[in-house]
């Protein structure tokens, strides 16, 4: 069944989930709605591409901070580094 995506947008952040992959779009996460997963007992956040929280810096703020200090948090630049056996020797 599909569900029309004004109504699924809201409702992703209301359904229990032990990782969640925020990827391949820059500041979409409000800290509303990752305490929305967290509280539901969501463990690790691995940021898939870019910087998926609304009010973060570059690289780390506030909200990456609060999640960080709650659960298990991978930032944006480990899952992007390219893999050692892809590097060439």
């Amino acid at each position: 069944m599909a569900i029309p995506f004004e109504e699924g947008k809201d409702q992703v952040w209301d359904m229990p989930a032990e990782i969640f992959m925020p990827g391949a779009a820059s500041k979409i996460v409000s800290p509303e709605q990752i305490r929305k997963l967290m509280d539901q007992g969501l463990e690790v956040v691995s940021c898939g591409a870019n910087v998926p929280f609304i009010d973060d810096g570059v690289f780390f703020g506030p909200t990456a901070l609060e999640v960080d200090n709650r659960i298990s948090l991978i930032p944006d630049l480990l899952p992007t580094v390219a893999w050692p056996e892809s590097l060439p020797i």
